[in-house]
């Protein structure tokens, strides 16, 4: 059988919690100092830190218990990212005013950004000791517990962090981080929508509301509440729309919406945003293999070839890339092509028995039967279990075509072997049937069709092949109503059809 299979889409981005709300305790400074204190405060503001720094070193210099000018030599290198040259001014401002819950919050900040969560949760703890109500405190200790994957503390404090400032969109949307790494994505839906109603201009808010809709959507999907589902996609695609629509030329957006489209089910709106996000990063291997995923979906399999091509060549051996050629060769029926991708599927896994078997079968279609069975054949020796029993009823099929004693006797083995290990498939006992028909033995073949059928009540060539043995054995009535049930179940079965004329003399 030709398929091919495709990693599950994920989320392309989604975004952690962080957050640094430096917060500086202001002291008074004489009327000497003010100016240029002031200057430096507009100097860092506007991103200039050597500048600024220098002005605070000097002031520093004049005043070095200044908790103030301290203080922003330590958030300067917080800035640069220098987190160890932070911890000595920040520990200084604690040690000036330990009762200002800004201080512990800065060095709580310097404590997360060299890793030391348990130093860094102190500080963090010892603010909302001294200030209930800090928004920021609780915010950044929410942060903390969210890196150190403490997600129920985490939503702890990013709920309090909430309810202290509703109207905070950042406040919301990373308590809706933590309520998903939490498994509650029902809240976390809601609180991701309380951040893009709040900023609905920003892209981030958007985006992770339409992915945490997305996985709500799978799993009503999966649980067969369909008009449910339903609905949930129709929100994911106006949030993710959103989303571009706030940042168009954002390849990862483009990549995400265009994704989604694929996996709604909205292939002919898919297309084009893959080309746009093409336009934005010409040479992504994942945007070329889910565009030719969609042309694919959509029947465009010529479209689709030259484009998986192009993601193969980008990516050289990628196997799921190979099938997807393999798929879309066959189905334009470029046979020797399809047989290509497969056999080079069978070369990098030698126990991919679905290649094998795929590869048997464009090799059929391309009129080269020595080679389809040498590939059935090269699958068998994978070993054993009802994985290959298609393989065995292929190589089974090989032989009863042959139609010579021997053959005969070779396809029976093969079909009883298939039974062996698929013994609730109908399709052996069929194939079995099929076979002692052939060789005359008219009972046992009876006695095959008629399991067949007991085991897929709506199989139509049982009944037919049913109907064969029956006239074969002289029972014309109960021939006439196995072609019957056939025609009945598959109305366009031609050898039913012929036959259940034939032997009525219906017109």
């Amino acid at each position: 059988m030709l398929g091919f299979m495709i990693a599950p889409i994920g989320a392309f981005c989604q975004v952690s919690p962080s957050r640094t709300m430096p917060s500086v305790p202001h002291t008074g400074t004489s009327a000497s100092l003010e100016e240029s204190f002031q200057r430096a405060v507009t100097l860092f503001n506007s991103g200039k830190l050597d500048d600024a720094e220098a002005i605070f070193r000097r002031l520093n210099a004049s005043d070095p218990n200044n908790v103030s000018v301290v203080t922003y030599l330590g958030l300067i290198a917080l800035r640069r990212r220098d987190y160890a040259g932070a911890l000595e001014p920040l520990k200084r401002a604690v040690q000036l005013q330990p009762n200002q819950p800004e201080t512990h919050i800065n060095l709580g900040n310097a404590y997360d950004g060299l890793k030391r969560y348990t130093d860094a949760i102190g500080e963090f703890q010892r603010a909302i000791a001294l200030d209930p109500k800090s928004v920021s405190a609780y915010y950044d200790l929410g942060s903390v517990y969210f890196e150190t994957k403490e997600y129920a503390k985490a939503v702890d404090a990013y709920r309090r962090a909430a309810s202290l400032s509703p109207n905070d969109p950042e406040v919301q949307n990373n308590y809706g981080v933590a309520l998903e790494a939490a498994g509650n994505l029902s809240a976390a839906v809601q609180a991701y929508t309380r951040a893009h109603q709040r900023d609905p201009h920003n892209a981030t808010y958007a985006l992770n509301l339409g992915l945490a809709l997305q996985k709500m959507a799978r799993k009503a999907q999966a649980a067969h509440n369909l008009d449910r589902a339903g609905a949930l996609w129709r929100q994911a695609r106006i949030a993710l729309a959103d989303a571009v629509a706030q940042e168009p030329n954002n390849y990862a957006l483009r990549e995400t919406y265009a994704e989604a489209l694929d996996e709604m089910g909205e292939y002919s709106l898919a297309v084009p945003q893959f080309q746009k996000a093409l336009a934005l990063k010409p040479e992504s291997f994942r945007t070329y293999f889910h565009f030719g995923i969609t042309l694919a979906h959509l029947g465009r399999y010529a479209q689709a070839a030259p484009v998986l091509q192009h993601a193969l060549s980008l990516h050289p051996d990628d196997p799921q890339t190979l099938r997807l050629i393999g798929f879309v060769e066959y189905k334009i029926g470029n046979y020797s092509a399809a047989a290509h991708a497969y056999q080079r599927l069978t070369e990098l896994d030698p126990h991919d028995l679905a290649a094998w078997n795929n590869l048997g079968a464009a090799l059929q279609q391309a009129g080269d039967e020595v080679g389809a069975f040498e590939a059935l054949q090269s699958a068998l020796k994978q070993g054993d279990g009802p994985q290959l029993a298609p393989l065995h009823r292929a190589v089974g099929f090989y032989y009863l075509k042959k139609g010579d004693p021997q053959s005969l006797q070779k396809a029976e083995k093969e079909y009883q072997t298939a039974i062996q290990e698929s013994p609730d498939n109908a399709d052996g006992y069929n194939g079995l049937g099929l076979v002692e028909e052939k060789e005359d033995k008219l009972q046992a073949a009876l006695e095959a069709f008629q399991h067949a059928i007991q085991l897929n009540p709506k199989f139509a060539d049982a009944y037919n092949n049913l109907g064969v043995v029956y006239e074969r054995l002289g029972k014309k009535d109960q021939a006439l109503a196995a072609y019957r049930k056939a025609v009945e179940i598959d109305p366009k079965n031609r050898p039913a059809r012929a036959n259940l004329k034939r032997l009525s003399g219906e017109k």
